[in-house]
């Protein structure tokens, strides 16, 4: 527990960091985009691809129906390495201020990955957060997508790991991850964060996300990892003979 907590404070400290790293529309690479019915999305932040953008409900005249939302962030390290491929999700929190069940649909994302790319790399969709106020009526669905296509915000896509739904009706931390491989990618690419979140009167949540693309082991490394699992159980094998 104590580690999962430490993990937590940690991807939602980069919250309060990617804030000062906001910036103005001017290139819809990275972009925040937010709907009120999961439909039409409106595009509230956006910065050059593997940059940082953020947004706060406080400071801008876009509804959020009832939800406040104190620093949404994003960042990405578009066009990415050959070791990995990012895209990070936090907000310090999401508030319902209302009387009434509310729900705010939410897309990250960035273009133009490069790398890691090839005939197998494996996909890795991370979530934690924290509930602060519980409700009955509280749900969180998030679902990481990679378009071959490179298209912005583009849901659904060739790639997703399928939706990740924590129970966050009670007060405490959540998580979720997966893992899937996917065959033949190839760049550029773009990579999605999608987040459906239903507050119930007064409920407060605050999470933090990670997607990432990267390299499946190498041969060599996957034949030394057969070689010790088959001495591991030759050993074995040696100590039931002398055993008998």
């Amino acid at each position: 527990m104590i580690e999962q907590c430490k993990r937590i404070l940690t991807i939602l400290g980069v919250a309060a960091i990617l804030a000062l790293g906001s910036s103005s529309t001017a290139q819809a690479d990275l972009e925040i985009q937010l709907s009120l019915n999961g439909v039409s999305y409106t595009t509230v932040a956006s910065a050059p691809s593997g940059t940082s953008a953020s947004f706060d409900s406080a400071a801008t005249g876009w509804s959020t129906s009832g939800i406040r939302v104190q620093t949404l962030a994003t960042d990405s390290n578009s066009p990415g390495t050959p070791s990995l491929a990012d895209l990070d999700g936090s907000t310090l929190s999401l508030t319902n201020v209302t009387t009434a069940t509310k729900t705010l649909y939410i897309k990250l994302g960035d273009t133009g990955f490069t790398s890691p790319a090839g005939a197998l790399v494996i996909m890795e969709s991370l979530l934690s957060g924290i509930v602060t106020v519980a409700s009955p009526a509280n749900s969180f669905l998030f679902q990481s997508y990679v378009d071959p296509a490179n298209g912005q915000n583009s849901t659904p896509s060739v790639f997703t790991t399928g939706p990740q739904a924590p129970p966050v009706t009670a007060k405490g931390s959540f998580s979720s991850d997966v893992t899937m491989n996917i065959f033949g990618l190839s760049g550029p690419y773009s990579m999605t964060e999608f987040f459906k979140v239903t507050l119930g009167a007064g409920g407060k949540i605050s999470f933090g996300s990670s997607t990432t693309v990267v390299p499946t082991p190498e041969p060599t490394s996957l034949a030394i990892a057969a070689l010790g699992g088959i001495g591991l159980v030759g050993f074995g094998l040696r100590r039931r003979a002398k055993g008998a």
